[in-house]
């Protein structure tokens, strides 16, 4: 019996295959091509959360744009009203784009590399005993930004023993004990 629905299940798949194919039916992802499709000036609603819920919310500005030929970017973020305090004047620089291998320049020492997977910008790293998630993310005529943070010591550990022949790995398990996420809008200079 399972033998005919796995038979049935490959005969459908297949034939999905073929009416796509015959039909001029084409199935494509529609991906952006960053960084050059990401340029403009981004503006949003910053959410601060912690476990009890939502603490906080304030404007957040995201500023992207090309500065000269060598493939280089600013990429600017500013939090609250107040531009001249609230800016973090960072660049964005190409590390290995062909493989999605970028890099965020603090501009201050420290520089952050950041991984393109489909039409999303991750970085994860550690920072005053804390593992921070970063990453940024085109929808359409939105920009998601989202960061989750939390200590750096595990919290439960489970795995590393043997069950029958299966090695089974450790796993640990970290808590995030926040989340900060805003929902960017392409906006005029």
């Amino acid at each position: 019996m399972i033998w005919i629905k796995y038979r049935f299940g490959v005969l459908f798949f297949m034939i999905s295959v073929v009416s796509c194919t015959c039909f001029g039916q084409k199935v494509t992802i529609n991906e952006d091509k960053f960084p050059d499709d990401w340029i403009g000036n981004w503006a949003g609603e910053l959410e601060i959360f912690d476990k009890t819920g939502l603490k906080q919310s304030l404007e957040m500005r995201l500023n992207i744009h090309s500065k000269d030929s060598l493939n280089q970017y600013e990429w600017s973020i500013i939090y609250g009203p107040d531009e001249e305090k609230g800016l973090r004047a960072y660049e964005l620089h190409p590390k290995d784009p062909e493989n999605g291998v970028w890099a965020i320049d603090e501009r201050n020492g420290i520089i952050i590399e950041c991984f393109l997977l489909s039409n999303k910008l991750f970085s994860s790293y550690n920072v005053a005993e804390r593992n921070f998630l970063v990453s940024y993310e085109k929808q359409g005529d939105q920009l998601i930004f989202e960061i989750s943070f939390g200590p750096e010591v595990n919290v439960s550990s489970t795995g590393g023993k043997k069950m029958g022949e299966e090695e089974i790995p450790e796993v640990k398990a970290f808590k995030i004990g926040g989340l900060q996420r805003a929902v960017l809008k392409k906006v005029s200079n």
